[in-house]
């Protein structure tokens, strides 16, 4: 019955491009959770990209580590959506 509630047994290889972001020191969600997910977006063919961040304590983002996350984030969702056709945002000055 738990097996179900995981994504990782719903992957197909029709799913969207996917960006994981986790905290390498997250005692909720250990990060072998996302290491999974990454393995089995991989063997459906899915675009994936995952980030393990070692300054991420628990769901706290320390401030000085926001922009670089920002920037990589929002790099793979460009490079996501003109992989469908589709221009990423301007970036707001």
């Amino acid at each position: 019955m738990f097996a179900l509630a995981s994504p990782i047994v719903h992957v197909t290889p029709d799913d969207p491009p996917m960006f994981l972001y986790h905290g390498a020191w997250d005692a909720l969600v250990p990060p072998s959770h996302a290491i999974d997910m990454k393995r089995a977006l991989d063997a459906a063919g899915v675009r994936s990209e995952l980030r393990i961040e070692r300054s991420v304590v628990g769901r706290r983002l320390p401030s000085d580590c926001m922009r670089p996350c920002h920037s990589t984030t929002f790099g793979y969702q460009g490079s996501a959506l003109s992989s469908f056709g589709v221009a990423a945002p301007k970036k707001s000055k």
